[in-house]
């Protein structure tokens, strides 16, 4: 495996990893968010380190890209194995229930008003198209996350000299 392959994949951990420790309480929020960014850095720090080089932004920028294309790539099939060996659960009947105890909650709110907005969630989360679009959007902003954090890797990892012609990225 080569070394750009090799940190692409050590981008990706680092994002998977973070995102693990973000189910924990009160540091999941902060994980989460450094999750998206993770890719990229880890991809740029992994490959200077290793080629001993200092990569110009546009080359940290594809690294990071592509790091993060791969930790979508490797969560979404992670999160399919998970969710079939738990049955395959309809996602409706994952997250109606909490949202119908937040709604109950609500003052003022009557069963009709609950029972019409039940029906929309449950409408718009049993839709295939839904989460279609959901993950597009997720690999948009996980691509566009890789991409910041290639470009301050790249800014902040500097080791030995400049890349030569034939190890541009």
């Amino acid at each position: 495996m080569d070394s750009r392959t090799r940190a692409i994949l050590t981008g990706a951990a680092a994002t998977i990893g973070l995102s693990i420790l973000g189910f924990i309480p009160f540091v999941g929020a902060c994980c989460s968010c450094l999750a998206i960014l993770a890719s990229g850095f880890a991809a740029t720090w992994d490959y200077t380190r290793r080629e001993q080089v200092t990569i110009p932004g546009g080359d940290g920028a594809k690294m990071g890209a592509l790091a993060g294309a791969a930790a979508f790539g490797i969560t979404t099939v992670l999160m399919l194995v998970v969710w079939a060996a738990l049955g395959a659960p309809n996602l409706a009947d994952l997250i109606i229930p909490r949202i119908e105890q937040q709604m109950n909650a609500q003052p003022g709110m009557t069963p009709e008003m609950l029972d019409q907005m039940l029906g929309i969630y449950e409408m718009v989360l049993g839709n295939p198209a839904f989460l279609v679009g959901f993950s597009i959007l997720g690999l948009i902003i996980q691509v566009i996350g890789g991409v910041l954090g290639g470009l301050i890797g790249a800014s902040v990892f500097k080791k030995g000299g400049d890349l030569r012609p034939e190890q541009t990225y």
